[in-house]
This record gives C-alpha cells, structure tokens and sequence, in this order.
C-alpha cells in the first residue's frame, strides 16, 4: 500500500512536471487506472494510447485474406510493436475455436465459439449500470442519453426481434409452460412426427424453433399443441386476405392497441385494446384485426414472450354503436382467434374496463367463439380499478388504470421502432407469411 501511495504521487508529479496535458482530475483513483495499465511505471502511464485499460489481445475472427491485408494499415497506428503482438487473426470459424482456446479459458466464451458462458448484450450491460450505478458515477454528456433512453426504450424494441434462448427464463418457461430443457427435443419430435402421421395440416415450417413455440403455449402436451397448430393453419387459409397487407403501414390505427413495458413476470406483456379510440372513418375494421395479427406474428417469433405470454385489457372507454356496428360474426372470431384460440401465443387472462351495462350484455356475441377454459380467463371490472389490481401488480399498469408503469407504448409507435430494428430472418418470415415488407 505504501507502494502503491508512492507511485501514484510519483505519476501525478510527472503529469504537473511536463505539463503535456490537463486532465480534469488529478486523485488517486483516477491516477491508479492509468497505472495500472502500465504495470505502475509513471512515465509509461504518463504515455498511455489513447484509454486507460490493460490490453490482453484483440482476436479476429471469419477474416478474409483481404481484411487480413487490411490489418497491416493500421499497424502504422500502434504506439509498438507490443501492442501489435496481442493481435491474433484466424480466417474461419473453425480455425478461430482452435486459436482462440490458446489464449481465453473456454469458460469465458459463449458457446458460439467454443465456451460455456451466456454472452451479455449491450442492451442487458446498460440496463445493469444503471440499475447499480451510485451518486458517484456520472454518465458523460454525450452519453447521457443512451443511457437515460436506450435501456427502456430503444433496448425494448430492439428485444422485439430477438430469438435468443434465454437461460435466465428456465425457471418461468418450467412454471409457465411444464417446459423441462432434458425432455424438450423428445417434445419436439413427438408433435413432428404427430404431424406427419395424421396429415391434418401442412406447416410452412417444421423446424424445432417452430413448433417449440406450440409446446409452450399448451403445457408441452402435443397432442394439444397438434390441435393448436391445425387450428392456426385452418386460420391462415381462411385469413388470408388478412396477410395481404404492408406490415409496417398500419400507423393509422394509432391509439387502438398499445402495451407497456417491461413485461410483467407473472402476466407476461400487457396488451391494451382501446376499441374505444378507433376511428371508423378514417380506418376500416379490416385494418383493425391486421394490426393485432402483425403484433401476434411479431411476438411469437420471441422465445420470451413465447413464455411470459400475454395479458389484454380491453378498455371500452367510448365504444359507441356506430364502432360496435362493425363487429359481425366473422370479426369477433377473428378478433378470439388471435387472443390464443387459434394462435400459438400463451394467454394468462382478458381483462374488460371501462364499460355500461348494455354493453356487458354484448359480450357474448363471442362466447361462441371461446372456449369453456378460455372463457373462465375472462375478468369483468366495470370502472373497479381496484377489482383489476386484484389481478395485475398496478406497477405494469399505465396511470390512467391507476397503474405506475411510464412507459406506454402506441401501436404507432411500436411499427414504427419495430420497423427500424427488423431483421433479415423477420422480413423474410414475414414474406412467407404473406405480408408485404419495404
């Protein structure tokens, strides 16, 4: 320790003696860094490249022989030959696994290449520092809002297009779903080969990420999730005109449908359908139920939100008979299959606010729609915000459900940053399903 105090004085005293730089802090801890990074020589520190963190070695990897030519411009860049010996480039993945285990413990990798640790993302690493940061640790101005924005918002929308298999989400998809990672590939084979044998459906895909997402939504039984799936393939060719649409051109629906976010860990994503803000002139009812069938598409392709699943609350706040015209027969259907009937997507319950009597009554022009399990998951409120807090924890409700959830989220919107981040595996996906994508 006494070492330690000596060298940091030392390091300051060549800062103050050469007077090459001014930096806005001059405290120990702040000088410790730079020495550290330069195994405490002063006059090292004093010269430290550009960042202030000890470099084990850079590892390129899936390099061409180009990009390998490449490397040699910036060599020019490297304060030493030291530093360019740290740098390691293989030209295939392969070869990369063999290189890369010489020099990094395979518990330190993902398993991507070769390890055995679950990778963090950017999103997830900002979410903690902020979550764990103290007083004392300020973010820099250009920074500021990347984390204040990106870790709620941007970071939420950028999940929407993840297939990554969490492990952290074992315990909720056991609770949630009878899900068991040993016996998953037996599952999964059993409802294949379920599929092929009685031929009453024909999916577009039967690969395991497919139908682990009809696993999941019935209790990993696959007979059930057999029924489930003929009933979503009957849907799709009944519906396909519904498919015949631009998917992100549906920002006039607005404020119909809308979320929060985060997702609940008991009641997955709360979905708001607010019939109420439909405007009947400016947009038909037929873009009404495309947009629930984009949002439903979208998030099955989630293993997280395959497994949370969904809660809705329908808000009838100024439902008028001029919109409750519009809900024939065929719309209701339509509107239950997409809320689990005939679609792949783990329903916790539906939640109804905001209504008069004579509209209770009209609820059961889709009772013949539901089934009897499904419609035991049907909860009336009325204006009781407190009867809905009994079900939902009031911090995943927005503040006019008397909920402290701020961040909620509009259909507009939601096209709009899922639109920004899709991905080349989402517009395809989407193709095959028949929807338009720009």
């Amino acid at each position: 320790m006494i070492r330690l105090n000596s060298t940091v004085r030392t390091g300051r005293s060549v800062i103050l003696d050469r007077n090459e730089c001014k930096p806005h802090r001059l405290d120990d801890e702040y000088l410790k860094r730079f020495l550290r990074a330069r195994r405490f020589v002063s006059a090292r520190a004093h010269g430290l490249y550009a960042f202030q963190l000890h470099q084990w070695g850079l590892h390129v990897f899936n390099c061409s022989r180009i990009f390998e030519a490449l490397f040699h411009l910036f060599k020019r860049l490297a304060p030493s030959d030291e530093l360019w010996r740290k740098v390691t480039v293989s030209h295939g993945l392969p070869q990369y696994l063999v290189d890369c285990n010489l020099f990094i413990d395979p518990e330190c990798l993902p398993a991507r290449y070769g390890g055995h640790r679950r990778p963090v993302s950017l999103g997830e690493w900002l979410t903690k520092i902020r979550g764990y940061r103290d007083r004392s640790f300020v973010v820099p101005a250009n920074l500021s809002s990347l984390s204040q924005t990106m870790p709620f918002i941007d970071i939420a929308f950028q999940a929407e297009i993840s297939r990554y298999e969490d492990a952290d989400f074992e315990e909720i998809a056991r609770r949630n779903c009878n899900e068991e990672p040993r016996r998953r590939s037996h599952a999964i084979q059993e409802l294949r080969n379920m599929v092929y044998e009685r031929g009453e459906c024909h999916p577009r895909r039967m690969d395991d990420a497919y139908l682990l997402r009809f696993l999941r939504c019935r209790r990993f039984i696959p007979a059930l999730a057999h029924k489930l799936m003929v009933r979503y393939e009957e849907f799709r060719r009944k519906n396909a005109y519904l498919y015949d649409c631009s998917a992100f051109g549906l920002q006039k629906v607005k404020h119909v449908y809308g979320g929060t976010f985060p997702e609940s860990p008991v009641h997955g994503r709360i979905t708001l359908m607010r019939f109420g803000k439909w405007d009947t002139d400016a947009v038909p009812i037929v873009d009404v139920v495309r947009c629930a069938l984009i949002m439903d598409e979208v998030a099955v392709l989630q293993p997280k939100l395959q497994i949370l699943g969904v809660t809705i609350i329908v808000d009838l706040e100024g439902l008028s008979m001029r919109q409750v015209s519009h809900l024939t027969p065929t719309i209701a259907g339509q509107i239950v299959s997409l809320m689990g009937v005939s679609f792949p997507l783990l329903m916790h319950g539906l939640h109804i606010i905001n209504y008069n009597w004579f509209l209770h009554t009209f609820f059961y022009v889709f009772k013949q729609f539901i089934p009897r399990a499904a419609w035991e998951r049907i909860h009336f409120h009325g204006y009781d915000m407190s009867s809905l807090h009994k079900h939902i924890d009031p911090a995943h409700l927005p503040p006019e459900y008397g909920g402290t959830c701020q961040h909620v989220i509009s259909t507009e919107e939601w096209l709009r940053k899922v639109n920004l981040y899709k991905d080349d595996f989402m517009v395809q996906e989407l193709r095959d399903l028949g929807f338009t994508v720009d």
